[in-house]
Formats: structure tokens, C-alpha cells, sequence
């Protein structure tokens, strides 16, 4: 009987292993000007340095979190006004949540570093909705003056 138990523990953890690996996933990474693969890309605008690495999504996650590192070099705070996924033709526009605290998590004030992520709903699964190719937007100002970055970024197979 205790034997039985064993082997039964055993093909249930086994089958649990499995099942959770049945959500196959894409990974996105950015691509440089000449559309090869990089592991980050980068962009400096008024001593403020923004980076992207690449990012995975289960393809049916209806929803995504974008992601954008920021060193702020600068003497004026950056605030993330804006973002977008755009893919297939489509911009899937991301979630500012109103609010003093919201704001705060998509601001770096001057001198420091952070990241700052964002929600994006897919309106759908990410392997319907995504495409070989996505661009995470970012509307951004530092200090005054407001700037947007484009991330293009390739499914990797």
C-alpha cells in the first residue's frame, strides 16, 4: 500500500509538471536599426538613459506588463505619460490608473533610477493577438518636453 501511495505521488507531480507546460509562450526581443536581435535596447535623450530587454508572454495571457528602465542623468524628473503594444495593425494602449500613487510608479525623479512597467490589455490571447513583430511605444517627458520611443521588437523562436 505505501508503495502504491509513492507511485501515485510520483505520476500526480509528474502530471502537474506537465499540465502547467502546456501554455507555450513567445519571447520578443529588440531588434537594432538593421533588424538584427539585441539584448537591450537603448536610447540616451537629455542625459536620461532608457533601456528594453526582451519579454515573454504565455500565448494565452490576455494581458501584458511592458517594461522600460530608466537612469535619469538629468536635472528634471521623467513621467511616463503613455504607452503602447503595436502589433497586426493595432495599438493596444496601456493602463496610466488615475491616482497620486500611480503616478508616482510611472515617475524617476532626477538623479535616480528605476523601472517603470505598465499594463497592457490584450483585448484577447497574446497568440491571436500578437504577431511576429511588436512595438512597445513610450510617451515620455522629461522635465518640459515630451518624447516618444519606439521599440521594435521579433518573436524568437
Amino acid at each position: 500500500m505505501c508503495r502504491f501511495r509513492y507511485f501515485t505521488g510520483v505520476a500526480a507531480a509528474l502530471s502537474a509538471v506537465a499540465v502547467a507546460g502546456c501554455d507555450p509562450g513567445y519571447t520578443y526581443t529588440p531588434v537594432d536599426a538593421n533588424g538584427q536581435p539585441v539584448s537591450e535596447w537603448a536610447t540616451t535623450i537629455a542625459g536620461v538613459k532608457f533601456s528594453v530587454t526582451p519579454s515573454s508572454i504565455l500565448i494565452g495571457s490576455s494581458n501584458e506588463f511592458i517594461g522600460l528602465d530608466v537612469v535619469n542623468g538629468s536635472a528634471a524628473e521623467v513621467v511616463v505619460v503613455g504607452a503602447e503594444i503595436e502589433t497586426n495593425g493595432r495599438a493596444l494602449k496601456a493602463n496610466l490608473f488615475a491616482g497620486a500613487e500611480n503616478t508616482a510608479a510611472r515617475t524617476v525623479d532626477a538623479g535616480q533610477t528605476g523601472p517603470v512597467s505598465l499594463l497592457v490589455e490584450l483585448g484577447g490571447p497574446a497568440g491571436e493577438t500578437f504577431g511576429l513583430t511588436i512595438t512597445y511605444v513610450w510617451h515620455i517627458r522629461i522635465g518640459s518636453d515630451e518624447h516618444t520611443l519606439r521599440v521594435p521588437m521579433n518573436r524568437q523562436r
